[in-house]
């Protein structure tokens, strides 16, 4: 069955083989007007979706949706600038107010993320590493003197545990001696994973900088960890590497900018800063500070071409929203802090610099932006708002289709639930002997939603399909029960009210008419747009490609390649 299979699956993909007789440009699905859809661009739109296919049938089928997708996408792109949406004002300056972003965007994929080469070895290496686990504590603290302070009393004999409990600013681990647990390489920042790594089980480390503060590290113990084979887990491992070596080059650009720049941080005004945190500190108010206007004049930050006085920094601080503010206890948070509120503005400089938007890049992606903003314009103006839904239009369809808006048959009941059948047994009998059911709602039932209108459910089968098994046969004033819901309670009713299915009235079904005929017409009108606009601007399918992009060797077993082969 197995070859069979296969065999009409390969059948399917010769037959596409022949199809368009025209010979397709090197890589190339699709052209559109003067659009070409590239091989890449079809694989880069499927890889979200590839991995659920599960022969060479569902492949072809799953790419040929994606590329009717792409070239839907390039003929609204031809509509769009047809009209001239690029030259839109409203466009323009929307996608004008990006230009920042734009550029630090570009700047970090062209001199970071672009930079990064992963090699097998560093795989390999990484893969190794994982097979050790690490338990370590620490203790961080975000003064460096402090940090000092703690490594001699530790070299005096104080006890880490204490001295973490007592000292640490880590909110996780600090109240647990400073226990981090078990971990793995690459679960930790570069600089604390080194520094464990350095250290024999036993040992404590001096203090190690990282942008969270001073950390003094204690070495607990290691062991081995059972692993899935290299070839399972490379993906992630390169994932993990490229995430730390592109953390590290961005640490490296920045610091390398600011440099350049040469940020120079006043040490006198930072204290001053630091003095005003610490009197709130350990509040559970959002930080509230003041300067005088002495203190406001105090320069906290030089840089060719700029200066930051305490005044620009008490704005960016009151800038922030109450519950973001975190106090600047330290040297450390004052710095980064600074450096956080200058990046943007130093990256944006270090961009226009580097002339970022002369780039190929920047370019490629200015134009994607207008692309996507004309493209939705064009869409919702264009093709969308023309579409229009009359009142005569939703009575029509009213009118036409009845059962579509029926009201489902309704059994309304009084209902006591309760959490056992026994007991649910003994109302039932009580009941039947006299006793008002509705005596028991309050003083017995486990749905309180419907205590306040005296037990009253309304039951349907959709909602409630146990308990309409139970009614759907009942008249008015019948006692049904006990009757076990879908939560496993038990209910016991009397039936006051059967409704029986009818047309609901159509104020109360307008609005699913309107968004059920509005949704068609514009189902539609796309269709006549992309029907007319191929007619327009011209457009090929080359199916060869397409059919040729597929790696057909995903989709056989070692099985049935050794039966085609035979």
């Amino acid at each position: 069955m197995k070859k069979a299979i296969y065999i009409v699956a390969a059948i399917a993909l010769i037959g596409m083989l022949f199809v368009g007789c025209e010979k397709a440009p090197k890589d190339t699905v699709a052209k559109v007007g003067e659009y070409t859809i590239s091989t890449e661009d079809l694989n880069e739109a499927v890889r979200p979706m590839q991995a659920r296919w599960k022969s060479v049938d569902e492949a072809l089928e799953g790419r040929t949706g994606a590329l009717d997708n792409l070239v839907k996408q390039k003929l609204l792109l031809l509509g769009a600038y047809k009209e001239g949406l690029d030259k839109d004002s409203i466009v323009v300056s929307r996608v004008t107010q990006n230009d920042e972003r734009r550029k630090i965007r570009v700047l970090w994929e062209e001199k970071i993320a672009g930079k990064i080469e992963i090699t097998d070895a560093m795989v390999k290496e990484l893969y190794d590493k994982r097979g050790t686990e690490f338990n370590a504590a620490h203790i961080l603290v975000k003064d460096e003197v402090l940090a000092k302070e703690i490594a001699k009393k530790l070299e005096d004999g104080v006890d880490f545990a204490e001295l973490a409990k007592e000292y640490s600013e880590d909110p996780g681990s600090g109240s647990k001696g400073g226990d981090l647990g078990w971990f793995t390489a690459g679960r930790m920042v570069k600089a604390f994973e080194d520094g464990v790594l350095a250290l024999e089980d036993g040992e404590i480390s001096a203090p190690i900088k990282t942008n969270y503060g001073f950390h003094i590290i204690k070495r607990i113990g290691t062991r081995t960890r059972s692993q899935e084979p290299l070839e399972k887990m490379e993906d992630n491992l390169r994932k993990t590497i490229e995430r730390e070596k592109q953390g590290e080059k961005a640490l490296e650009f920045v610091d390398g900018m600011f440099a350049e720049r040469n940020l120079v941080i006043d040490e006198k005004a930072v204290e001053v800063v630091v003095d005003k945190f610490k009197v709130i500190e350990g509040s559970e108010e959002p930080p509230e500070i003041k300067f005088s206007d002495e203190e406001k004049n105090m320069t906290v930050a030089t840089w060719d071409g700029g200066v930051w006085t305490l005044t620009q920094l008490d704005s960016a601080i009151n800038l922030m929203p109450a519950y973001q503010r975190q106090p600047l206890a330290s040297s450390l948070d004052v710095e980064n802090f600074i450096k956080g509120n200058l990046q943007g503005e130093f990256l944006v400089g270090k961009a226009d610099k580097m002339g970022i938007e002369n780039t190929k890049k920047y370019k490629e992606m200015f134009d994607a932006e207008v692309a996507e903003m004309i493209v939705g314009t064009f869409q919702n103006q264009s093709i969308y708002g023309k579409v229009e839904v009359s009142d005569a239009d939703v009575q029509a369809y009213y009118e036409a289709t009845p059962d579509s808006f029926m009201a489902p048959k309704t059994i309304v009941a009084v209902e006591v639930q309760v959490a056992e059948e026994a007991e649910a047994k003994n109302i039932v009998d009580k009941v039947k002997a006299g006793t008002d059911l509705a005596k028991f709602v309050e003083e017995k039932s486990l749905r309180t939603y419907t205590k306040k209108a005296g037990g009253i459910i309304e039951i349907t089968e959709r909602r409630f399909p146990n308990l309409f098994a139970a009614t759907s046969s009942a008249k008015a004033g019948d006692i049904v029960g006990p009757a076990k819901d879908r939560t496993n309670r038990w209910s016991v009713l009397k039936v006051t009210n059967v409704k029986e299915p009818q047309v609901m009235p159509l104020d109360k079904v307008s609005g699913r008419i309107q968004s059920t005929l509005r949704r068609d017409l514009r189902d539609k009108a796309m269709e006549d747009f992309i029907t007319s606009a191929k007619t327009e601007f011209g457009f090929k399918i080359y199916d060869k490609t397409i059919a040729a992009s597929i790696d057909s060797s995903l989709y056989k077993t070692p099985d049935e390649v050794e039966k085609v082969a035979e």
